[in-house]
């Protein structure tokens, strides 16, 4: 049985992104922050009316679902988990921390930005056929894999037009610092304390 709390007004207010999912990590509502965030960053097809009723995990890259549901399983039995992870678009550089609590039978996103800053300049070489075919970007930082240099690198242009074919990985730096072996891990989210 689906069981959501009613929805104060103050998250209606709040500058945050806050969303609700159900039992089944459905997006079940949205304040307007979310609507805002996703019209700055050309996302006007993640509005809340274009997500509402889609699940969490149609969006999160398999790499992370694993993760993010041992993540969101410490939030049900412990009362509240956080995460930090990077969100940037093509000029912007943002790091946000999400702390995920139970709301009724489902869930509560709060997405509190940490850093906002301009993003750097392009790394990207002039030949973009070192990146392809086929686009790996990092699902945390959106570098991609220059597969010619082997680096990974920023590349906003990426961001602004993504190319047809693309894949979500995670790229070293970030599976180290980030997820430690847990993208595929060994490691369980902890609690935030």
């Amino acid at each position: 049985m689906v069981v959501i709390l009613s929805w104060p007004s103050d998250y209606d207010r709040d500058p945050s992104v806050i969303y609700a999912v159900d039992e089944r990590f459905r997006i079940v509502r949205c304040n307007p922050a979310w609507d805002t965030f996703a019209l700055e960053n050309n996302g006007s097809a993640a509005k809340e009316s274009k997500v509402q009723g889609l699940s969490l995990f149609a969006v999160i890259p398999q790499v992370l679902s694993e993760y993010y549901d041992a993540g969101f399983q410490v939030a049900r039995k412990e009362g509240r988990w956080q995460h930090d992870f990077d969100c940037s678009s093509a000029r912007v550089t943002r790091r946000l921390r999400m702390t995920v609590t139970p709301f009724g039978s489902g869930l509560l996103f709060r997405n509190v930005v940490m850093k906002d800053t301009l993003a750097p300049p392009s790394e990207a070489v002039a030949n973009f056929a070192d990146y392809g075919p086929g686009i790996n970007m990092c699902s945390h930082c959106r570098r991609v894999e220059n597969r010619k240099a082997n680096v990974w690198q920023w590349v906003p242009e990426f961001i602004e037009k993504v190319p047809a074919e693309i894949h979500s990985r995670l790229c070293p730096a970030c599976w180290a610092y980030h997820y430690g072996d847990a993208g595929g891990s060994k490691e369980t989210p902890v609690p935030a304390a």
